[in-house]
């Protein structure tokens, strides 16, 4: 008997998930790229920032502190005049979450035509469909939707609908950018919410980013546009069911009030209301670097058949005489990857590759698999660090200056240098789902001054005080090194994420880093 209700429950389940169907596609409308701003505070900024780079035809700013990467944010968004797009993968309904919504909220208000562009996969779990349908009222903003579910609203809807549409819903769109007015932009790793800005109660990031003026802008925009205008993008709109709307009215003020009761809270000092950046950009473009730039992006359909984010990265790397830097947050390297790093080390290039440990990394079954290749990257010659989840103070700036001191510290930078010249920086990591699953975008740029700043950064973030350097003994085992101190095993976290790590360690997740693989 229970079999058969068991039975009339999966059919039912089946029935849900098969009526349900995607709204028609939005329509395709080809946005022009107006003749940029010569007046304002975006062009006074650009300005200043091709000034202190010496006249490149891209000029950047490095953005590794937390609290520099929202303020970035909020100075492109207050200081639009005319246009913002903002592609991302995850937007949290959290503090940071609300507060950018709310300053784009207000961007709108003043007349400034806003794009957003949001992947579905985890969106389910900060907004609502009723309240993403009352930010797209706005009549100055437009929100879409990528690859979408079926099923709304509910967690477990949701989750059927991925186990169910597992080949429709895997594709996930992780690029990573905002531009604003055509003059500015940032391409970077972080999402958006409170973790990767220094504001997380329990646990926050060390992260990277870039603001850019210059050419390569264009191109990032037109980038936007292309996934703005693609198959798998959905308007936000069409997905409100009858009965269910929610004023965009209604949706501010009970978002205003969350804002401002978190901001009384100790070190939440940033205000609700825009402000004048003026010498914020002044101060940032002291920090400036000139260089060549090339924006790189994967297609947003069918992007396995063409990958040309991982493809410049490894044919950079390919090319390498002196060094090659890695740091990702996420490592599970295919063939061609393991190729190339044997090649490199074979040419007598150093290899230096920092990941987290497993206490400072937030997907165990990744990291499960990234332990399997370790001996053999480091029976090659590649150094190894593993990120700890403690790092020293010298690192509090990075971590959580403006935010709250948090037990633990994970590593989500996404950063290649290359022989002290070229840098790729952006949302791509280095596992399966990001070199044959989802789509990516980034940034090489060919500058040593640049590149030899941010060596010393990483370079901090593996002395023995914020990271362990591998090491394997003669009889093959392996010890974390860190000053005097040597571990014989894994440094875990607690005792459980310890015990959960020696639970997954003879399992293969293979099949889910690398979905699909044979398609590709």
């Amino acid at each position: 008997m229970k079999m058969i209700c068991y039975a009339w429950v999966m059919l039912a389940i089946l029935c849900m998930v098969s009526c349900h169907t995607l709204p028609d596609p939005v329509e395709k409308v080809e946005h022009q790229c107006l003749p940029l701003l010569k007046t304002g505070k975006l062009a006074y900024a650009v300005k200043k920032i091709h000034c202190r780079a010496g006249g490149s035809t891209t000029s950047l700013v490095p953005l590794m502190s937390n609290k520099e990467a929202l303020e970035s944010r909020l100075a492109l968004i207050d200081s639009a005049q005319r246009s913002l797009e903002i592609q991302i993968f995850i937007w949290m309904n959290d503090y940071t979450g609300k507060l950018i919504m709310e300053r784009v909220l207000m961007a709108a208000d003043r007349g400034v035509k806003v794009r957003l562009l949001i992947d579905d996969l985890l969106l389910g779990i900060s907004y609502t469909d009723s309240e993403l349908a009352a930010i797209a009222s706005h009549p100055n903003i437009g929100l879409r939707l990528y690859n979408p579910n079926k099923l709304r609203d509910r967690i477990l809807p949701r989750t059927l609908d991925l186990v169910l549409n597992t080949k429709r819903c895997n594709q996930r769109m992780h690029n990573k950018s905002i531009v604003a007015d055509g003059l500015l932009a940032i391409l970077t790793g972080r999402n958006i919410g409170d973790h990767y800005f220094g504001y997380g109660q329990g646990y926050n990031m060390v992260d990277f980013g870039a603001m850019f003026a210059g050419s390569i802008v264009t191109d990032i925009k037109k980038g936007f546009n292309r996934y703005w205008n693609s198959d798998p993008t959905y308007d936000a709109r069409a997905f409100i069911r009858d009965g269910k709307s929610l004023s965009l009215d209604k949706f501010r003020s009970v978002s205003r009030r969350e804002i401002l009761r978190a901001e009384t809270a100790p070190n939440h000092q940033i205000s609700i209301t825009p402000q004048d950046w003026s010498r914020w950009f002044s101060d940032t473009a002291k920090r400036a670097y000139g260089g060549r730039a090339v924006y790189l992006e994967d297609a947003p359909e069918n992007p396995s058949y063409s990958r040309p984010v991982i493809k410049e990265i490894l044919r950079q790397c390919e090319s390498s005489c002196k060094e090659i830097y890695m740091v990702t947050p996420y490592l599970v390297p295919d063939e061609r990857m393991m190729a190339m790093l044997s090649k490199a080390r074979s040419r007598g290039v150093r290899v230096v590759l920092l990941v987290p440990t497993v206490s400072s990394n937030n997907h165990l079954i990744v990291h499960n698999q990234y332990q399997k290749y370790r001996k053999i990257l480091l029976r090659m010659g590649v150094e190894i660090y593993e990120f700890k989840h403690c790092p020293s103070s010298n690192m509090k700036y990075y971590i959580n200056e403006g935010g709250n001191s948090t037990r633990k510290v994970g590593l989500h930078v996404k950063l290649v240098l290359i022989d002290s010249s070229i840098t790729y920086m952006g949302s791509m990591n280095f596992d399966g789902r990001a070199m044959f699953v989802n789509t990516e975008g980034g940034a090489t740029v060919r500058s040593k001054a640049l590149a030899l700043e941010l060596k010393k950064w990483v370079n901090l973030l593996c002395n023995p005080e914020n990271s362990w350097r591998l090491s394997l003994t003669k009889n093959g085992s392996i010890r974390w090194l860190a000053g005097e101190e040597i571990r014989k095993s894994e440094p875990s976290l607690d005792f459980l994420q310890g015990t959960l790590e020696f639970i997954f360690r003879p399992f293969s997740f293979r099949h889910e880093i690398f979905p699909d693989r044979r398609q590709h």
